[in-house]
């Protein structure tokens, strides 16, 4: 684990640059991949190796760091969000085969995906996707969204907090 940001400014270059064996090079030195938790700057964010991985689409090199040891419960982001955002259902498939938090992931940007495939599997991995009633928002406000109305319709008789969801949204739709 790194003490300071500063000294994994050459890794997130590498992985910026795709230079895969540079970084597989750099592992094999020992150096650290991530910042330690204590040691994060405030105030400002700063990508992880990971995160450059996922939004650049580079699947081998997120590989690479997870099958090094990168421990995604250090991440101040979801990286299934990260996923989400570039729209790269692999790199979803390989974060839930690598034990990511599915519980993490941000509703709106689940939602926003327009994947009924994808809504189906965060709910069976346990995600309340009730929670915060984002879900009652997401139906209010993106009335183009066919797949999420269409979950909602299959699955408000099983699960009544989908109905209140449901509710919620006729009521916003009822008061325009």
């Amino acid at each position: 684990m790194a003490e300071s940001v500063h000294e994994l400014e050459d890794l997130h270059r590498l992985c910026r640059e795709g230079r895969l064996y540079d970084v597989e090079g750099w592992i094999n030195a020992g150096r650290p991949l991530q910042l330690r938790i204590e040691a994060r700057p405030r105030g400002r964010r700063i990508s992880t190796a990971l995160e450059i991985a996922l939004e650049t689409g580079q699947h081998a090199l997120a590989l690479l760091l997870l099958c090094n040891g990168y421990r995604l419960g250090l991440e101040a982001r979801s990286p299934f969000d990260v996923a989400l955002k570039a729209r790269r259902w692999d790199l979803v498939d390989m974060l839930f085969d690598w034990g990511a938090d599915p519980a993490t992931v941000d509703l709106c940007t689940l939602f926003d995906t327009y994947n009924l495939a994808l809504f189906k599997r965060f709910r069976a991995a346990g995600v309340d996707l009730t929670r915060g009633h984002e879900f009652g928002a997401a139906l209010a406000y993106h009335t183009s969204n066919k797949p999420l109305f269409g979950f909602a319709k299959g699955h408000r008789e099983s699960d009544p907090r989908i109905q209140m969801e449901l509710n919620i949204a006729l009521v916003h739709h009822a008061g325009e």
